[in-house]
């Protein structure tokens, strides 16, 4: 292990970092530790191992992918040259790239397609790091797009949005209505107990608020795609 010391940290940043969202370092101290690393590095021998793929794992967290895009280009060379498949670091730092793209343009089931196959890897540390990402990705995805901006939502698109299949299509919307208070309507659920927000109609959201986040989250993931090659 590889310990880093930082004024500002309330406690020092081993390397492996064991967890992001878990460990006694929280995140934003996590990527300060990382850019001291990546500037400094450690003594001849000694140098803090897969300090990009944490930093890229705690921005992915914090939902700060403007950041992680510009942590991406910085080591892109490397991580894409043909020699990065044998290297563990490189590798894991690329394949946990795969997952950035989708989620920094909201497609949703692209996020956690690519985060499940991170799981799936059994790599260490990042199926770890995966796992921690996928649960703060859901969580914002249902308290602040789905609870923050839909009246009313199909159990289809629902699911989709927080990565579970159709299989899992009941558990999803037990847990919506008796955990967290939604309304369920035949084939639609309603975010809150609001009698307000039950007038609809035909269609997979209902609502002036959550058409025009699906259309702008839409037309945002159309430009990042298109003007920056993600």
């Amino acid at each position: 292990f590889f310990i880093l010391r930082h004024a500002n940290m309330s406690s020092p940043v081993s390397f492996p970092v064991p967890s992001i969202a878990a460990g006694p370092t929280d995140p934003h101290s996590i990527v300060t530790a990382c850019e001291d690393a990546e500037l400094s590095g450690g003594g001849a021998g000694s140098e803090p191992r897969f300090v990009e793929l944490a930093e890229l794992a705690a921005l992915l967290f914090l939902s700060e992918y403007t950041h992680a895009r510009h942590l991406w280009r910085r080591h892109e060379t490397a991580a894409t040259s043909p020699s990065a498949s044998r290297n563990p670091e490189l590798h894991q730092f690329q394949l946990l790239w795969t997952a950035a793209q989708p989620m920094a343009t909201h497609d949703h089931a692209g996020a956690y397609a690519a985060l499940d196959s991170c799981i799936a890897s059994a790599a260490q540390p990042l199926a770890a790091y995966a796992g921690e990402i996928r649960k703060r990705f859901q969580d914002n995805v249902l308290a602040k797009t789905l609870e923050g901006g839909y009246s009313k939502i199909s159990k289809e698109i629902c699911r989709t949005m927080l990565g579970y299949t159709i299989q899992q299509e009941g558990e999803i919307t037990n847990m919506l209505v008796r955990g967290r208070g939604w309304l369920e309507k035949g084939k639609y659920l309603i975010p809150c107990e609001d009698e307000e927000k039950e007038e609809v109609g035909d269609g997979d959201a209902v609502g002036a608020h959550g058409d025009r986040i699906r259309e702008l989250s839409d037309m945002v993931g159309f430009m990042e795609r298109s003007k920056l090659n993600l």
